[in-house]
């Protein structure tokens, strides 16, 4: 299945401001092909709007729960659900 995703994120959250998000990003994307490999999931494209923080994705996957736990994984939550973002 074919999933759009669409993310925001407050001016304080921002990649391009915040140190340990930016940190997070940099982290989550050279894991990148693992994750997608130990959830199922395929990023097939992306994008940003970074006047607006939001992000844009379409991922393929057959589990909208592998997707919320490959993008925890992605951006440093390991904790899971009770991880405080």
């Amino acid at each position: 299945m074919l999933f759009h995703i669409t993310a925001k994120h407050t001016a304080n959250n921002c990649a391009a401001i915040n140190k340990k998000t930016k940190q997070a990003l940099i982290t989550g994307n050279c894991n990148k092909s693992l994750l997608e490999q130990k959830y199922s999931v395929k990023l097939i494209n992306g994008g940003f709007d970074m006047a607006g923080h939001k992000c844009f994705f379409l991922i393929e996957c057959n589990s909208a729960m592998n997707i919320s736990l490959f993008c925890m994984d992605l951006m440093g939550h390991t904790g899971g659900f009770k991880t405080n973002f």
